[in-house]
């Protein structure tokens, strides 16, 4: 990572030929059920966490496509460090800025077999 001199810009030039601005990167979380049932205990088959974000998505891809990518924008000093590995394994170039704080954590939830959780009425009513 690049480091910020006093007016916020980092020192050092970008030089991959496409540069993903990241405003709003956060930790995707996948829980992975068997199912999901309502006033139920719902044990976790597995879990994983990936960093995130629509920058970070479309550098991840075009770097696991062969495009040499860098990545920029604000990133929370608190869990960098996971956002930092996730890119070194990749070989993005990363150019973040740091802040303090930390950025979110999204859960998505996916179910083998989903009971159903609300039941709605037919649409549209039917006439009396």
């Amino acid at each position: 990572m690049s480091e910020a001199t006093a007016t916020g810009i980092t020192d050092t030039p970008i030089s991959a030929p496409v540069t993903c601005l990241t405003l709003n990167p956060a930790i995707d979380v996948t829980i992975y059920l068997d199912s999901l049932a309502t006033g139920s205990v719902n044990r976790a088959q597995s879990s994983q966490m990936i960093a995130g974000g629509k920058g970070v998505n479309v550098a991840a891809t075009l770097a696991a496509g062969g495009v040499k990518t860098a990545v920029t924008g604000i990133l929370g000093a608190d869990n960098a460090d996971f956002f930092n590995r996730f890119f070194a394994a990749r070989g993005i170039d990363n150019h973040f800025i740091e802040q303090a704080g930390r950025h979110a954590a999204i859960l998505n939830w996916f179910a083998r077999a989903i009971r159903p959780i609300l039941t709605c009425p037919a649409w549209p009513p039917a006439r009396r």
